[in-house]
């Protein structure tokens, strides 16, 4: 690229924020599991941009998703502490919207990360996630990704198979259900808390459902995952008689997924996913409560 002036950079940048900002983001949001951190990155990232040479840029692109994923993974590993004095499970911030602004393309629905995976990424390394995101999300080659991370292609073939080994022993039998499997789930889990009536949806959970919640010691939840049917109901039944799900339930597109946004006076104070197993029965029941993670929904 040819050298720019200050003032060409300026407009340059802002074309360049314009037409890479949304991806950027997404990129970071997924090495990152918040949408607060991954705009700060980005952001951040074309701040320090103004002053940059681009003469030494083959290809913008590339040299922006680089330059994300290492932010990211530099973020990731210097506040590794923070995760790990957090109060009870951690999960990812969600992304929540009115199901008629769920994207209509292909495109836009390939782009969109599930939650279940996105906790599941949780169990990968910096390096690990940003390499299985490249390839398996977004669909980078090894080669370009090689140049990103600064590894041989050799080392990322590595990288990314110890990386599958270790979400397939996570995701055993785990299967992704249909969308109206999901709105049929999210109104029966409505409906039971509305009535105190959990009979209907006991049938749909597995013996061995897991019930995690996130309340980032902000707010009341289980400081433990929660495990097997019996206990599940037993949470369910006593928060929802202490008056945990009073408010207006609704159905979200969450992740891209229907999901459950809770709302009081206009304040969003829980969102609950789930995730199927093979037979089609709720294998992880998600509920995010910490308000840190709540406030960049759609409303």
């Amino acid at each position: 690229m040819k050298s720019i002036t200050e003032e060409g950079a300026e407009i340059r940048l802002e074309d360049l924020y314009t037409e890479y900002k949304d991806y950027l983001v997404g990129i970071a949001y997924r090495v990152l599991g918040t949408v607060v951190d991954a705009e700060d990155i980005v952001q951040d990232l074309f701040l320090k941009l103004s002053n940059h040479d681009w003469d030494q840029v083959a290809n913008v692109k590339s040299y922006l998703v680089k330059t994300t994923i290492n932010r990211s993974i530099n973020l990731l590993q210097s506040s590794s502490w923070k995760r790990e004095q957090y109060l009870g499970p951690w999960l990812p911030e969600p992304i929540l919207e009115n199901m008629e602004e769920q994207p209509e393309s292909s495109t836009e629905k390939k782009e969109q990360i599930q939650y279940a995976l996105l906790v599941m990424l949780q169990k990968l390394s910096p390096p690990e996630r940003a390499i299985y995101i490249l390839k398996e999300s977004l669909g980078y080659r090894y080669s370009e990704i090689a140049s990103m991370m600064s590894y041989t292609e050799s080392n990322c073939r590595k990288i990314l198979s110890r990386a599958k080994q270790k979400l397939d022993q996570a995701r055993l039998d785990e299967v992704d259900g249909s969308k109206e499997e999901y709105e049929a789930l999210v109104h029966l889990f409505i409906h039971a808390t509305r009535t105190g009536n959990f009979t209907s949806l006991v049938h749909r959970l597995l013996d061995e459902v897991i019930l995690i919640t996130d309340g980032g010691g902000k707010t009341k939840a289980a400081y433990k995952p929660i495990y097997g049917v019996n206990r599940v109901m037993a949470f369910l039944y006593g928060v929802t008689a202490k008056g945990a799900f009073i408010g207006d339930m609704t159905a979200v597109s969450f992740n891209g997924e229907t999901g459950i946004r809770l709302t009081r006076q206009g304040q969003t104070i829980m969102a609950i996913s789930f995730q199927f197993d093979a037979t089609h029965r709720i294998k992880y029941i998600y509920m995010i409560m910490n308000p840190d993670k709540l406030r960049n929904e759609s409303k």
